[in-house]
């Protein structure tokens, strides 16, 4: 809970920090909150979508939605 509020408020000050993003979407992921995880590594795709962890990010997205 406490990263989550870190990441929300990386988010508030830079709503494209990518490392808030993949933090979020990771975060979700592992609560088993499969839709918002999904949600959080698009939108960082949609803005980073040639970063260091667009891979990954599409990686996970293609593993969430088995």
């Amino acid at each position: 809970a406490l990263a989550e509020q870190s990441f929300r408020a990386a988010l508030q000050a830079d709503p494209e920090e990518a490392d808030a993003l993949l933090g979020l979407a990771e975060a979700a992921r592992y609560q088993g909150k499969k839709a918002e995880a999904t949600r959080h590594y698009e939108r960082y795709l949609a803005l980073h979508p040639d970063g260091e962890e667009a891979v990954a990010a599409r990686n996970a997205i293609n593993q969430l939605k088995e």
